[in-house]
């Protein structure tokens, strides 16, 4: 019975040419050092800020005077990573294309959103969504 070689067995380094070895000593420092960053992050506080408001629920409730009275709608998205992502964009693509009768208009679901609240995952989405 012949053997046959696993494929994905680690090249071991100690069995590389001593050139080789060099050359990994060498590189592998400088790309280490990408993983480094130098200096101090400056950011100066905002001075028109709204205490008073805030940004919270109770603040958007507040707000709403450009909205409809007869439709809020806040979205909430979680995290998760591509999963997530994909799940949100899903959602906001559906709300796209539903069409809802608001103050006697026709509008999309989209357009009547008022507020999003994401964590990592589904903030791509979020952003995406904002811009």
């Amino acid at each position: 019975m012949q053997r046959i070689a696993n494929p994905f067995r680690a090249v071991r380094l100690r069995s590389a040419p001593p050139v080789f070895r060099r050359l990994a000593a060498l590189v592998a420092p400088i790309l280490l050092a990408g993983c480094t960053s130098y200096g101090e992050v400056q950011n100066q506080p905002q001075k028109d800020t709204q205490p008073a408001v805030g940004y919270s629920m109770a603040g958007f409730a507040k707000r709403q005077g450009s909205h409809s009275q007869e439709l809020s709608l806040m979205l909430a998205f979680s995290g998760g990573g591509t999963r997530a992502a994909a799940m949100s964009c899903g959602v906001l693509l559906e709300l796209r294309d539903t069409r809802v009768r608001i103050d006697g208009q026709d509008n999309r679901m989209l357009d009547v959103v008022g507020l999003i609240s994401s964590v990592p995952g589904g903030s791509f989405t979020s952003a995406y969504c904002g811009l």
